[in-house]
């Protein structure tokens, strides 16, 4: 995987000739950086630790800023090349990567009366991290039906599934012509059942997260993409899945700029259905947004092992729990 930047902010010191400089020939180490990556083609943050040689970054160990997610993974993969005109660092954050999948709450909202025992008893994940398998719904040649998918989108011509941690989301603004979503975009479209998602916010006493869920506890229905399984998951898992995401607004926007789009019911079958890819934009654009409210709730969450129903319970942030 290769990621090119543009226009940099960076602080550099220098440091000792080190002998790991990925095959260049004599060592030519001049200072290692801190720097901020959005990797594309969508989604995953972490603080970079890079040595240079010559025109040449590579990657040396990495830090990832969503709790307790590793970035190891891109230790050995990732490579960021320079271009003469500078460097970047994106603050384009994405929605980080935890949600709520509970049994349905609305059965009668449901445009799908055959679906509704199948979605009612979905396995309750109170914090839902990437790579975990989620409950979706999806329209394969007219038959609608509810698989539990890897989060994380594998399109076919992946090499590598830690390529999925870095697909978990698509922007709204680029899912019909990224290479990872485009395909999928056309045909294999579906919706994600959602209690509600977690984000987090800079606080003096650390990483506050938060709960974000409908105001009258009612489904929320993410728009997202599917894949078939690819050759390299076990055969036990059905595919892979992401979320497209869009502009955070409203309270939401206040604690993250990037929200998953949110289907009202009454769309589902036009948007898992419509067979120009246009069509299926303009579903997602006319998507108004669900009345969230925000909620504070236990740091314990913060790592994925923690899947106890008070995930979801209000707190006092000022307790530090």
């Amino acid at each position: 995987m290769i990621y090119s930047c543009t226009t940099a902010k960076w602080s550099a010191r220098p440091i000792p000739q080190c002998a790991n400089n990925e095959g260049d020939g004599e060592p030519k180490v001049r200072f290692v950086l801190p720097l901020l990556i959005e990797f594309e083609p969508c989604g995953f943050h972490v603080l970079l630790r890079l040595f240079a040689t010559n025109h040449r970054i590579f990657l040396a160990s990495t830090t990832s800023f969503c709790e307790d997610q590793t970035a190891g993974h891109f230790t050995d993969t990732a490579k960021v090349y320079w271009q003469r005109r500078g460097w970047s660092e994106s603050y384009d954050w994405r929605m980080c990567g935890r949600f709520a999948q509970l049994p349905l709450q609305f059965p009668d909202q449901v445009p799908w009366p055959e679906l509704v025992n199948d979605l009612a008893q979905i396995t309750a994940r109170y914090n839902l991290a990437p790579t975990q398998r989620a409950a979706v719904v999806l329209d394969e040649t007219g038959n609608k039906q509810v698989r539990r998918l890897r989060w994380g989108l594998i399109p076919s011509w992946s090499k590598d599934l830690k390529a999925s941690y870095s697909t978990i989301n698509a922007r709204i603004e680029t899912v019909a012509t990224k290479p990872a979503f485009r395909a999928a975009f056309k045909a294999r479209r579906c919706v994600i059942p959602m209690g509600g998602y977690f984000e987090w916010k800079e606080t003096p006493s650390g990483k506050q997260p938060y709960y974000i869920t409908r105001r009258d506890g009612a489904d929320l229905w993410a728009a997202g993409l599917w894949e078939p399984r690819h050759r390299l998951q076990d055969e036990s898992e059905d595919g892979s899945c992401t979320i497209i995401t869009t502009d955070g607004v409203d309270a939401a926007g206040g604690i993250h700029d990037r929200m998953p789009v949110f289907l009202e019911p009454s769309v589902l079958n036009a948007w898992m259905q419509a067979a120009p890819p246009d069509e299926a934009m303009a579903v997602l654009l006319a998507a108004p947004v669900p009345d969230l409210v925000l909620r504070p709730v236990t740091r314990q969450m913060n790592t994925p092992k923690f899947q106890d129903p008070s995930a979801l319970d209000p707190i006092d942030p000022s307790l530090g729990l």
